[in-house]
């Protein structure tokens, strides 16, 4: 991975990318160590070469890797290059808030319970989802005590200043996403949405309401749900192109390639937005870029993009070869600018933390909302 400073100085020359992208895109693949008593920890970072923005970022504790966080200062080897503003434990949280505080992210059916998928380290995380929300009435606890008790969630993340009424702060979301572990069954996680969907309408949504997942597969239960949930999308928990019966569970490997073809095709009928995430790392770039072009003409924004993060020395072994190399990367990166340039689909920071993207996109600033 990266070494140091002027290593990325360097790569920001020979790419034409910002430095700052170099280093971020590198403290994501290569883990932060740290003398904390935490597995994960998370916190907004401030760089000192770019004062003005403050990203968040959520990184495994690992011993070999260039960065390292000292009194709220990250290190990457002896060089100190920016701030790490409240710093915590990452927990696996049931609900919290992005995209300053419009978008909540409702984690309802206890992540932190599946386990199966090689890369993940959900599970390993301290938990505060023990419990699911599977009916109006625990969402309705669950969100008044949101509203009114954010320290009971995590005071420390992006949330709202305490609302007059639970109707007046649901008003104002921009989008609803349920972020969760498999429902065991494409039925359930269909019911579980429109549960979601009716607690929250009734309480002045109006927002867009987001599922993450690979359980809806068919046109029968994707129908179903537009029906009840107009502003319905839905990003398709993807995650590799090859190797998915190594790297993925049971429940999530056996829907092929062709199926989720399938289903984005149904979406695009059914006018519900869609599309993917990814996770880069695990994949040769030639099996990347053709998994991409495969998807393109399907989806109508950007895919969640995320970087994969070893979380001890043996789930190094997941990634292929060459992604040991910073440069695998970033030029992943631009094989993926060079697809979606002349479209209008852009990574948005809020909804990635651990992306390639940071400061540009091919020449193109990226601005708007961090966190």
């Amino acid at each position: 991975m990266l070494k140091d400073v002027k290593e990325a100085e360097e790569l920001s020359y020979k790419y034409d990318i910002p430095k700052e992208d170099v280093i971020l895109i590198s403290l994501n693949a290569s883990g932060l160590n740290s003398d904390l008593p935490y597995k994960r920890v998370r916190f907004k970072l401030r760089l000192y070469s770019q004062p003005q923005e403050v990203f968040y970022f959520g990184i495994p504790i690992i011993r070999n890797t260039p960065f390292y966080l000292k009194n709220n200062g990250l290190f990457l080897e002896t060089q100190k290059v920016g701030d790490c503003l409240e710093v915590e434990n990452d927990t696996c949280d049931a609900t919290y808030f992005r995209r300053n505080d419009t978008v909540l992210v409702l984690n309802s059916n206890s992540r932190s319970s599946c386990s199966g998928c090689a890369f993940c380290a959900t599970y390993r995380q301290d938990a505060t989802d023990k419990f699911t929300l599977d009916s109006e009435e625990k969402l309705e606890k669950c969100i008044k005590d949101l509203f009114t008790l954010p320290e009971k969630y995590n005071s420390t993340r992006p949330h709202f200043h305490r609302p007059l009424s639970v109707s007046t702060s649901i008003s104002n979301l921009y989008q609803i996403s349920i972020v969760t572990g498999c429902f065991g069954s494409e039925e359930k996680a269909s019911e579980h949405i429109k549960t979601v969907a009716q607690y929250f309408c009734k309480n002045g949504f109006n927002g867009e309401l987001l599922y993450i997942g690979s359980e809806l597969v068919s046109k029968k239960e994707l129908a179903s749900i537009k029906e009840r949930v107009p502003n319905f999308a839905l990003i398709f928990s993807l995650e590799c192109f090859t190797r998915r019966n190594e790297l993925l569970k049971n429940i999530k490997s056996r829907v092929t390639l062709e199926d989720i073809e399938n289903v984005f095709n149904y979406c695009k009928e059914l006018g519900i937005s869609r599309s993917f995430t990814y996770i880069v790392g695990l994949e040769p770039i030639e099996e990347i870029v053709k998994g991409f072009k495969r998807f393109l003409h399907l989806i109508d924004r950007f895919p969640i993009i995320q970087i994969f993060q070893p979380h001890w020395e043996e789930q190094k072994k997941l990634r292929v070869l060459d992604a040991e190399n910073i440069e695998y990367y970033i030029k992943v990166r631009k094989e993926i600018e060079k697809m979606f340039i002349t479209t209008s689909l852009r990574p948005r920071s809020w909804e990635n933390y651990r992306g390639l993207w940071y400061f540009t996109f091919g020449n193109e600033k990226l601005g708007g909302i961090r966190i």
